[in-house]
């Protein structure tokens, strides 16, 4: 994995980053996901909005894990509590 020091990334390199397609990525820079900058014509990543995306979706895991771990506890099998 290539990680570029720069502040603004394009969209391919955002994308491999995160690693995803650069059509999900254009998705949710156009559903305001991830932030973006206007260079002209072309979108441009700050890489700050890269690393807020992945520690919500990192908090967003956790959170997912911690909910089905309670569920999983509260189960009972075979009828008995």
């Amino acid at each position: 994995l290539v990680v570029p020091i720069k502040g603004l990334l394009t969209s391919t390199e955002a994308a491999a980053m995160l690693g995803m397609s650069r059509p999900t990525l254009m998705k949710l820079v156009e559903a305001d996901a991830i932030e973006h900058v206007r260079v002209g014509t072309h979108r441009r990543i700050p890489l700050r909005s890269i690393v807020k995306y992945q520690r919500e979706r990192q908090s967003e895991r956790e959170g997912t894990a911690a909910a089905a771990e309670e569920f999983r506890s509260n189960i009972s099998f075979g009828g008995k509590q």
